[in-house]
């Protein structure tokens, strides 16, 4: 039996204490026309234009700013019987106003990544921006709400959903000139080119089955960038809409319990708990546990229940895109001990345990950025432990963890070039 076999309890016992995410927002879509005015002003195109006419920039963004405060973010259009109404940025960029939607997004007046009902379809501004080719709108979406980078939104009137990075994967802005620009915009920023989406196909599989081999090659190579120059690699992958929701819940249901009750935990109950949290990479709970945590006597930061898992090997189990690597991070600062060797049972009685390093579980998930860090921390990622001719690159090659297999490459590498020797 393999030592990849044996892994199964544990990758068992993280599955366990894995919670569902909330469910996608948008099953149906928002229908603006649903909206009613508390007063007499009809926000139109004309009340647009007179608002915005022979205003410099900074005076454009005052007046919308507040017209939106005052009236709300909706454009009416059309005549009388045949009215809709259009979202305030997107009837900016449809008559090139770009730079006054970036600053109403830039100064949180409005909100992004937004889908709506218009005249029998569906308007988003992303996918709005992305066909006008209004980028300065798409760099504001991204750096204004990173977290709508992996979430998904309504893309058809049947409900259908597609992440920012999914819709990329398809050939349809294959030949804009601004199509690599828009697609590192997103990596960099920590969309996950292999996150599922609701019926169940990855951005990567999208872009093969597409023929788009210039999104596969750019994907590639943003992963070769991080793992050569660890530019983001020691940064979570953003958490999608749904999953904040559903950590700040639980951070205000812990506050709330812990300020009338004082949070009675058991131990074992609470550690599990943490546990929890950091293998969804909800961090800012899992900070409010383990301070709790402490308290206990019991605790240590390597603390291990039963043969459960520790801080860090949740961490290097996390089921965040690369691993959750910014708690790894924090809990190897406090003193967690990354060279750890855990024990690994095989058959009772016919096979004698064997030890692994956290490296060869992170391979598990091919959370990459945990290897990286390992890497640096001080884990032997040449050969696996208690061989000298076993090696961990060959073993990630075997478990298809790819990213995490360049990682150890390109460790290998520069290890070659600073002991030419060795």
């Amino acid at each position: 039996m393999s030592y990849i076999t044996r892994l199964a309890p544990l990758i068992l016992a993280a599955s366990s204490l894995l919670m569902p995410h909330v469910a996608s927002a948008n099953s149906v879509v928002f229908d603006p026309m649903s909206v009613e005015s508390n007063d007499d002003v009809v926000v139109d195109s004309m009340y647009i234009e007179r608002l915005l006419d022979g205003k410099e920039e900074s005076a454009r963004y005052l007046s919308l700013a507040s017209m939106v405060k005052a009236h709300g973010p909706w454009v009416t259009i059309g005549a009388t019987g045949m009215q809709a109404k259009i979202h305030i940025t997107s009837y900016l960029i449809q008559t090139k106003r770009e730079q006054e939607a970036v600053n109403l997004l830039k100064n949180r007046d409005v909100e992004g990544w937004l889908s709506y009902s218009f005249q029998g379809g569906v308007f988003n501004d992303f996918v709005m921006a992305l066909d006008t080719g209004n980028i300065k709108y798409v760099k504001a979406l991204i750096e204004t709400n990173p977290n709508g980078i992996n979430t998904p939104f309504t893309l058809t009137t049947a409900g259908d959903e597609v992440t920012p990075i999914s819709l990329l994967a398809t050939d349809k802005y294959i030949d804009k000139d601004y199509y690599e620009l828009v697609l590192r915009l997103l990596l960099k920023a920590g969309a996950n080119p292999h996150q599922p989406l609701p019926n169940g196909m990855t951005p990567m599989v999208i872009a093969s089955a597409s023929n788009n081999m210039k999104f596969v090659r750019v994907a590639q190579a943003h992963i070769a960038e991080q793992t050569e120059g660890k530019k983001g690699l020691f940064t979570n992958t953003p958490l999608s809409q749904a999953q904040m929701i559903e950590m700040q819940a639980i951070v205000d249901a812990w506050i709330e319990d812990e300020t009338k009750n004082g949070s009675k935990y058991q131990f074992a109950k609470l550690h599990e708990i943490w546990i929890q949290m950091i293998l969804k990479g909800y961090n800012i709970a899992a900070d409010l546990m383990y301070e709790k945590l402490t308290t206990y006597p019991k605790f240590s930061i390597d603390y291990r229940d039963n043969g459960g898992l520790s801080g860090l090997m949740a961490a290097t189990l996390s089921e965040v895109y690369g691993g959750n690597v910014e708690y790894a991070k924090k809990l190897i600062d406090l003193g967690a001990d990354p060279t750890v060797l855990i024990n690994v049972q095989g058959i009772p009685g016919e096979e004698e345990p064997i030890k692994i390093n956290l490296i060869q579980l992170a391979l598990e998930k091919d959370n990459y950025k945990v290897v990286g860090l390992l890497i640096v921390s001080g884990v032997d990622f040449l050969f696996l432990p208690g061989s000298d001719e076993l090696l961990m690159l060959h073993s990630a090659m075997e478990q298809k963890a790819f990213k995490s297999a360049e990682m150890i490459r390109q460790a290998i590498m520069q290890s070659m070039k600073e002991n030419p020797e060795s």
